[in-house]
């Protein structure tokens, strides 16, 4: 079995996803389980996944890479698209959800604003958008001191900034 099929998985993806979908919950009020949902970048479905598992039922994804879609579709029954945040227009609905979420993507962006400024167009009036990516606070900075900390190993991440930004 693998860790995300484990329990220590399950327990490990309610412990990373639980604020998120909280702080959505608190935002949408009763009306959450009939949002519209989209998210950015999905990896292998698993946020579309634990959102679904909170009843949500009109879910969205896109996903530039057709191996996570692949994927993805074994766990969750949400629709994905193919579609890169650069591309001029993203495959799907504009000013068509009330929320769209992008977990730990911009920080691949030669220019993260590029997000920002696209999203707007799909996001319907009175929408949010929720993006984490790690930030370049204390804890991060620690990681490239000498025999202390751990430089960080993944080399697409361009653009980590601090909290301010």
């Amino acid at each position: 079995m693998d860790f995300l099929g484990s329990e220590e998985g399950a327990r490990f993806l309610e412990q990373k996803y639980r604020p998120r979908i909280d702080a959505l919950k608190e935002y949408f009020g009763p009306r959450f389980t009939g949002i519209r949902f989209l998210d950015i970048g999905i990896g292998y479905g698993m946020f579309l996944k634990a959102v679904e598992k909170e009843g949500v039922e009109k879910l969205f994804g896109m996903d530039p890479f057709p191996n996570s879609i692949e994927i993805a579709r074994g766990n969750t029954s949400a629709e994905l698209f193919q579609g890169d945040i650069l591309d001029d227009e993203w495959p799907v609905e504009r000013e068509g959800y009330d929320a769209i979420t992008c977990m730990d993507v911009v920080e691949h962006l030669e220019n993260p604003a590029l997000f920002f400024t696209k999203v707007k167009r799909y996001l319907r009036d009175g929408g949010i958008v929720l993006v984490t990516t790690p930030n370049k606070s204390l804890p991060y900075m620690m990681r490239s001191v000498p025999l202390v900390g751990f430089k960080d190993p993944n080399p697409t991440h361009i653009n980590v900034r601090r909290p301010s930004y």
